[in-house]
Order: structure tokens, then C-alpha cells, then sequence
């Protein structure tokens, strides 16, 4: 990474500024971007990375690296250009992410094919037990999400693994 930073000149640059130019060498075409574009193939999606077009790069370079980023705030520049149009509880709220609502889906679902009724892990799980896991999660009594799932993969890899005899 120093090489890099001396590379680019920006041994001494704001530490923002390092970060920028470590994440577009790095990160970004080799990582990120073939992450992104190959979730969105997949599930044909059309992806733009509108914020790396050449001009919203040039104009993201002339913004000193203060403004940017500091120790209790990120993306304080973004947030700012477009408070007027997003409300205030969105732009301050924490990273989410996309993860996958399992929960509702698992009690939705009673037609698994495998999961707590399946004979073929009862050697390693108390069947009672998971039958009773998963009553209390549809009842939604306890959010059981975790365990059921991982009972539903282990179920899945016996069925797919278990010894042909």
C-alpha cells in the first residue's frame, strides 16, 4: 500500500484522500464493481454505478477530503447535497444492508421438503426439540430464524450427502 501511496503522490495527503485513492486502486474494478455486476447478472438486474461517471468523479475530487468524511459522520458531502430531497431519518439512519426477510418466509412456509421433521438428521437433533423450535417461531412466540435455517441446511446436506446404503 505505500508503494501505492508514493505512487500517487499522496504519501502525505489527508488520510480521506488516501483512503479514496486506495479504494478506486484496489478495491473498486477488482472487487466491488465484479461483485455488484455479477449479484445483478444473475438475477437480471440492470446495474449503473452512476456515481463513478467520469464527471461525478471529477467533481468528488475537488471536495477537500473535511468535508467528506470526519470521526462521527460519513458521507457528510452526499448527505448534504441531497437533504432537501430525502428526510432526515433516512440519511442518519445505520448501514442495513439487503438482507433476505427468512423470518416471515420460514412462517409462510411449511413446505420446506426438509427441515425439523426430517428423519434424516434425528441421529444428531432431538427431533422433539426442533419440532418444538419451529412451532414457537410460527406462533411467533420467539424469532427462531437462525436456528431453523441452519436445522434446514444441515437437513439439506444429509439428504444430499447421506451415505447410500
Amino acid at each position: 500500500m505505500a508503494s501505492l501511496l508514493k505512487e500517487g503522490e499522496l504519501e502525505r495527503a489527508h488520510p480521506v484522500d488516501q483512503m479514496r485513492f486506495l479504494d478506486l486502486k484496489l478495491t473498486l474494478a477488482g472487487d466491488i464493481l465484479v461483485k455488484v455486476d455479477r449479484a445483478s447478472m444473475a438475477v437480471s438486474l440492470e446495474v449503473r454505478p452512476v456515481f463513478l461517471h467520469e464527471r461525478m468523479l471529477e467533481l468528488s475530487m475537488r471536495i477537500p477530503a473535511a468535508r467528506l468524511a470526519g470521526p462521527a459522520s460519513s458521507k457528510r458531502a452526499l448527505k448534504e447535497a441531497v437533504s432537501d430531497w430525502l428526510p432526515a431519518s433516512l440519511l442518519g439512519r445505520e448501514k442495513m444492508g439487503f438482507a433476505m426477510p427468512l423470518g416471515p418466509w420460514l412462517r409462510e412456509r411449511s413446505d420446506l421438503g426438509v427441515g425439523p421433521d426430517s428423519d434424516l438428521f434425528a441421529a444428531w437433533i432431538d427431533p422433539l426439540a426442533a419440532r418444538a423450535l419451529y412451532r414457537r417461531h410460527l406462533a411467533g412466540r420467539e424469532d427462531c430464524t437462525s436456528q431453523i435455517h441452519s436445522l434446514y441446511f444441515l437437513a439439506h446436506w444429509a439428504q444430499v450427502w447421506q451415505p447410500s446404503g
